[in-house]
């Protein structure tokens, strides 16, 4: 006498297949929430996993940023050390040519006389320039005797002949080959 009792009258009861289809659709609608839930639950985890790989990419790309800042720095003071090297072995190549334009120079030197001094010089390995200046023509025109007479240079070309009041004679010459 367990059996099922039905307290609702029998016109208001549903039908028994409309309550099949009721019971089904319910199972169905669980099924799917769960499923959309699921989904969700899957999506969120996904973008959570996509922005930890996306901030561990940005901290790789900044390190490697500077990586490059760094490698560009030391690259351009390589260029440049690989370029005075280069400077540096020209000059030690041709460094008789300036040996002999600076010894030369040093006997020009000694034979200033008093009142004349070099107020001017460059040494290269084509030629030589020096000014000089003295306080008096008597003076200029001893040193420029003294200069023909040792015959340090092959080819002395004068390049300017100028009087200032303040410093006197200024006497510019250029040598293109040394002796």
């Amino acid at each position: 006498m367990a059996g099922n009792i039905n307290l609702i009258p029998i016109e208001l009861s549903p039908q028994s297949g409309a309550a099949k289809t009721a019971k089904l659709l319910k199972r169905v609608s669980i099924v799917y929430g769960s499923i959309v839930v699921l989904l969700l639950i899957g999506a969120s985890a996904y973008i959570f996993l996509f922005q930890f790989q996306i901030n561990s990419i940005k901290g790789q790309n900044e390190a490697l940023s500077a990586q490059v800042t760094k490698l560009e720095s030391a690259e351009q003071k390589t260029a440049l050390t690989r370029d005075r090297l280069v400077k540096i072995k020209g000059i030690l190549a041709s460094g008789s040519g300036v040996e002999k334009g600076l010894l030369n120079l040093d006997k020009v030197i000694s034979i200033l006389p008093v009142g004349v001094i070099i107020t001017n010089a460059e040494v290269d390995n084509a030629r030589t320039k020096f000014s000089v200046t003295g306080g008096s023509s008597l003076s200029v025109a001893s040193f420029l005797s003294n200069l023909v007479a040792q015959k340090i240079y092959n080819n002395l070309i004068l390049k300017t002949f100028s009087y200032n009041p303040g410093s006197g004679y200024v006497v510019s010459f250029e040598v293109l080959e040394a002796k």
